[in-house]
């Protein structure tokens, strides 16, 4: 079973989503499309939380560091439906100036099945 990423995203962050498309030059300026997979919608979410607004940036950065990056958990999205993620890119800066740690990741949805 998996974990469960639990934390309220202050920042609503990005979503990026694409599709897999394969695409072929069938002459002149013709190109055919073809859905590429049965689950063609990729999501990406770009996140970033604070200490200054209550963020627990300590323990978020060990959960996902726990995964290391292949491990899937459970996560819901602002606004979405509980899904599977990777963290695929994951930042920690400290501004000495204001003494706020922030955290920034990527989260990659993920289709399993088990």
């Amino acid at each position: 079973m998996a974990d469960t990423l639990q934390f309220d995203v202050y920042d609503p962050g990005t979503v990026t989503r694409t599709y897999a498309v394969n695409s072929s030059n069938v002459g002149g300026d013709t190109e055919q499309l073809q859905v590429d997979g049965i689950n063609n919608l990729g999501e990406e979410w770009s996140i970033k939380m604070d200490k200054k607004k209550g963020a627990d940036v300590d323990s978020i950065r060990q959960f996902l560091e726990s995964h290391l990056g292949f491990q899937s958990f459970y996560w819901t999205p602002p606004n979405g439906q509980q899904g599977r993620y990777v963290c695929t890119d994951l930042s920690v800066t400290f501004d000495y100036h204001t003494a706020v740690e922030s955290l920034t990741a990527r989260l990659k949805k993920v289709n399993t099945w088990t």
